[in-house]
């Protein structure tokens, strides 16, 4: 389980930071993608019996710093702080889990991120993008968790609607 958890945290704390809006030409919606470095700061397991392995109803508490991996939010070096995250990933079965997590970026807004963790054929894990406030109001889309232990980089990959259709 804390593997599991390291990984999931690696990819989210390794989010590389890359803010690249590009305007929909069809519904005016803007499409967004941040890449950042989610650097886990707290991991918390809850491991039900049977006890030191994945199970239903395992489940983990975590808060991750974010840095930059190249300019965001007029940061202009790799490694500046842009941000935080933090969330439960819960087990369904011992391979599988869900995770409810918000990333929040002061001064920017949030990202709600929610639902089945799914591996791809990469090794990344794909989780769906829910919401958001402030200049991520409305956010759907998906969150890209890379590999890594502590540490990953995660890519955000969002579609923001057009003020007022929401």
């Amino acid at each position: 389980m804390v593997r599991r958890l390291a990984l999931f945290l690696a990819a989210l704390l390794a989010v590389s930071i890359a803010l690249v809006p590009v305007a929909s030409s069809q519904t005016g919606d803007k499409k967004m993608t941040i890449t950042i470095l989610s650097r886990t700061q707290v991991a918390i397991p809850h491991d039900l019996a049977p006890k030191g392995r994945e199970n239903k109803g395992d489940w983990i508490t975590y808060k991750a710093l974010l840095l930059t991996v190249g300019p965001l939010f007029g940061k202009k070096h790799k490694n500046q702080p842009v941000g935080f995250e933090a969330g439960t990933q819960t087990y369904t079965n011992a391979t599988d889990a869900r995770v409810r997590g918000k990333t929040t970026f002061p001064g920017q807004g949030t990202i709600q991120y929610r639902g089945k963790m799914k591996e791809l054929r990469n090794g990344t894990i794909s989780v769906p993008i829910v919401g958001g406030t402030g200049k991520f109001a409305g956010a759907k889309g998906v969150l890209l968790i890379g590999q890594g232990e502590v540490q990953s980089v995660n890519t955000y990959r969002l579609t923001i609607p057009e003020a007022g259709s929401i």
